[in-house]
């Protein structure tokens, strides 16, 4: 069967658009619903394929979910119902965090995974997780694997220099099954905003969460949580960085949903655009991106937020001078080999790209020329590259544009809203 593509053309971009619900905040209330005794209620609420996938999950757990109107009603289980399995799908948040909190229950439950979450490094912390009572047991390629419980909570050291989702699971088992005080440890932490975004949530749900530092989480019993909780979900500034990309690079847009004070870790695209000197401006929760003719080129850490790394390479692509972004060791166990695929597919439409150490240096010319590159099955791949076409020489066409229901499933309705200009050998448009 041939793979399906989409040619995007040259094109100006204008006017109002909504940005897509934010995952990460999503698929944790997801979670967080299911160990509730009570209900949540959840406005704008995320039904990417990662998000579904997680209300799936939640739903076999025991939740009931009513996705009749525009606010779901999550009835949790404030307890497992018994499982054999759970699929993860994809999505390896969903596999990061469903794992410790499936040890609340003392059966073993397989744990499964679909496409490319089943080609990617899955390496729990193992030595915390047999210090709690939590027995996994990994095949020779990652998937499937094997948790059994049930946890038994205590004081732990975890070092969290991969990824926060480990530990934002941990601290979801624990924080549903502690007596007492429990202090969890924390070394070398990584993307700190979203460790934030998981306290923050958690206390939301009425979890008692202490940071006397920012390597030190004292959790709590519940001191009476609140039976109805009411969350809604911001706008998704990952997601959203395509669209700052696309008013960048090919008009002015007005972007609704992003929050200016949100503790997202990729709000910090804003530092970008300051040093790129791309105007933007913020209206309570809608931000205002204006074209930048003339992109100055910047230097950037996003080692805490590398979801920024593809709009951005884009971004220095067309800026005149040497850019550089830090971080490029948090991109080779994405859905993709980020940094593989950003270097093939920039160089491939005349970009002169290399990485150096944990440096992405990109030597933009303000422009770009046309040609074919490919999606590598990656969401954040094929948005970027879509983006990019907005102001290259010639058109660019791009491999499996479905990729994109992973995150952001209106992408392409959306882009069309707007004005841009594209031919696909398949429907990109999400009902």
């Amino acid at each position: 069967m041939e793979e399906s593509s989409v040619i995007v053309f040259p094109s100006n971009v204008k006017g109002i658009v909504t940005a897509p619900a934010g995952k990460s905040m999503m698929q944790r209330v997801l979670l967080l619903a299911l160990l509730h005794d009570g209900k949540t209620y959840i406005s704008n609420p995320g039904k990417s394929d990662d998000d579904m996938n997680m209300a799936r999950i939640v739903e076999s757990l025991g939740a009931v979910i009513d996705k009749n109107s525009d606010t779901w009603i999550v009835t949790g289980a404030g307890k497992l119902k018994h499982v054999d399995s759970v699929n993860c799908g994809e999505s390896g948040l969903a596999l990061r965090m469903t794992v410790p909190v499936l040890a609340l229950g003392n059966n073993e439950v397989m744990v499964n995974g679909s496409g490319t979450l089943k080609n990617r490094k899955h390496q729990f912390p193992t030595d915390v997780f047999s210090q709690l009572n939590i027995s996994l047991t990994q095949s020779e390629n990652g998937l499937p694997l094997f948790v059994k419980g049930p946890i038994k909570p205590c004081d732990v050291t975890i070092r969290a220099n991969e990824s926060s989702q480990y530990l934002t699971g941990l601290l979801f088992a624990l924080g549903a099954s502690i007596k007492e005080k429990t202090t969890i440890n924390i070394v070398d932490p990584v993307s700190l905003p979203y460790i934030e975004l998981t306290i923050q949530m958690m206390r939301d749900f009425g979890y008692e969460c202490e940071c006397s530092k920012r390597d030190v989480i004292i959790l709590s019993p519940p001191k009476d949580p609140p039976k109805d909780i009411v969350i809604h979900i911001e706008g998704d500034w990952s997601g959203g960085s395509f669209l700052i990309l696309a008013g960048a690079l090919s008009g002015d847009l007005t972007i609704w949903g992003l929050y200016e004070h949100s503790i997202q870790a990729d709000r910090r695209i804003l530092e970008v655009l300051r040093q790129t000197e791309t105007d933007f401006s913020f209206e309570k929760e809608k931000l205002i991106i204006y074209k930048n003719e003339q992109i100055k080129p910047f230097h950037f850490d996003a080692t805490d937020c590398p979801d920024l790394f593809p709009a951005l390479s884009v971004l220095a692509s067309y800026a005149i001078g040497k850019s550089t972004i830090k971080g490029v060791h948090r991109l080779y166990n994405k859905e993709s080999n980020r940094a593989l695929a950003i270097v093939e597919n920039l160089a491939s439409i005349g970009v002169q790209i290399c990485i150096h150490d944990d440096e992405m240096i990109i030597e933009g010319a303000g422009k770009v020329s046309g040609g074919v590159v490919q999606s590598f099955n990656d969401h954040r791949i094929m948005m970027a590259m879509a983006c990019a076409a907005l102001r290259a020489e010639s058109s660019i066409e791009i491999s499996n544009p479905m990729c994109i229901n992973k995150s952001y499933p209106n992408f392409f309705t959306h882009l069309r809203n707007l004005g841009a200009k594209f031919h696909s050998t398949t429907n990109l448009f999400s009902s």
